[in-house]
């Protein structure tokens, strides 16, 4: 027998493991505490995922923020130069009405 087997394997293949472990005449009792085992890794396997998942969504987050205020910034600089050439264009025209 493997001395380690893998978590998903084990989820995989749970039903086919106990059966096989009944067949061969494993107490209920130690079946029982297999089957929670293996549940238990189920969970933390998700819990993992979830993690990782949360995590990935919040550096998108981040990144979309960031991004965000660089498109502000920008648009801000824009508008700051468009006033500032109307401005100039307005200063022009006074200059020439003289």
């Amino acid at each position: 027998m493997p001395s380690a087997v893998s978590t998903t394997y084990l989820i995989e293949h749970h039903e086919t493991l106990l059966v096989s472990m009944w067949e061969i005449g494993l107490r209920d009792q130690e079946i029982e505490r297999l089957t929670h085992a293996i549940h238990w890794m189920e969970i933390e396997r998700d819990n993992a995922f979830q993690e990782r998942e949360n995590t990935f969504k919040a550096a998108e987050t981040r990144r979309s923020r960031r991004k965000g205020r660089k498109v502000e910034r920008d648009e801000a600089r824009r508008d700051e130069k468009r006033d500032r050439r109307e401005g100039q264009r307005r200063r022009g025209a006074r200059n020439l009405k003289i």
